[in-house]
């Protein structure tokens, strides 16, 4: 309730500053517990994407044993 108070009664450079600075309040943590989760992230993309070729060259080679009736 304070922040609509304020920002309807404050300056308008006073209010974006004060918006600047919350925002990177907010974005500071973000970018840090991203730059220290990125090799896990990386990790773990790789091996969706082995085990997703692995089924799929399962999936090929039930195609194509397969008899036809």
């Amino acid at each position: 309730m304070g922040s609509i108070l304020f920002g309807s009664v404050g300056s308008l450079l006073l209010v974006w500053s004060l918006l600047d600075i919350m925002l990177a309040f907010i974005v500071i943590p973000n970018m840090i517990a991203l730059l220290l989760l990125s090799e896990k992230v990386k990790e773990i993309t790789v091996d969706y994407f082995a085990k997703r070729d692995q089924s799929r060259v399962k999936q090929d080679e039930d195609i194509t044993t397969r008899k036809l009736d």
